[in-house]
């Protein structure tokens, strides 16, 4: 896993070739070190691999991989490029959509936020009922991903900070303060 880890830190036209052999591990542990070291790469190569990867066996490894896909999505963007060619999007995109609609409450939200760092908002939605959800958990997920829609991201953090869930009013407060805003003050003296 450690070395998995540190390709990271190499070349990445040498490092996603190995990647790729790594997202094969039979250990899920591999595969979703894997899946964080490529996003990690911030590289166009990463995104083929982690499209394959999006129907993983394992939920963890499918959390990194939507994770992961967003940040290189958003990461070429912010540099102006395509992160994909319109072939590999519609593909990925048609993956995307379904792990949106049929995966557990926790997909739903990381594939609708990569979705929408990828410009498609058909499933917004997905991510405003992560932030309404009952489960904390799916919350917490739900606010790591809210800056995939800035409209969003601009009120449902606020709301949140009177959220019963210290864990969820701790989480909003700290990506308000990822974000250089000052309105979880007083939930993060509180803890």
């Amino acid at each position: 896993e450690a070395a998995v880890a540190m390709l990271g830190d190499t070349d990445p036209q040498k490092a996603i070739p190995l990647l790729g052999q790594a997202m094969k591990d039979q250990r899920a542990e591999v595969r979703k070190v894997a899946a964080v070291t490529l996003g990690r790469t911030k590289n166009r190569g990463a995104i083929a691999l982690l499209g394959g990867a999006i129907t993983d066996s394992n939920r963890e490894v499918r959390i990194d991989v939507l994770r992961s896909i967003g940040k290189v999505s958003t990461h070429l963007k912010s540099k102006g490029e395509t992160a994909m060619d319109a072939g590999t999007q519609a593909e990925l995109a048609k993956a995307l959509t379904s792990r949106a609609d049929t995966g557990d409450a926790g997909e739903q939200v990381m594939a609708a936020a990569t979705l929408l760092r990828m410009g498609d908002d058909s499933r917004r939605d997905k991510l405003k009922q992560g932030l309404a959800a009952d489960d904390p958990e799916v919350k917490k997920l739900a606010i790591a991903e809210v800056s995939a829609d800035p409209e969003l991201n601009k009120t449902a953090l606020t709301t949140l900070l009177a959220d019963p869930s210290a864990a969820v009013r701790f989480r909003a407060a700290c990506e308000l303060a990822e974000q250089g805003r000052g309105d979880g003050k007083d939930v993060l003296k509180a803890t």
